[in-house]
């Protein structure tokens, strides 16, 4: 499984290959979209 880094706009967006695909970590899609890196804690905190 390969994991790296993404870069939207400067912010960075983890996301992981499983299976031939793609996935993302919501929390740091949801935070680039809103323009605010710390819109949902990572973790649940």
């Amino acid at each position: 499984m390969k994991t790296s880094l993404a870069l939207l706009d400067g912010m960075k967006i983890r996301r992981t290959v499983h299976n031939g695909e793609w996935w993302f970590a919501v929390e740091d899609v949801c935070g680039a979209l809103m323009d605010n890196p710390d819109a949902v804690p990572l973790g649940g905190n």
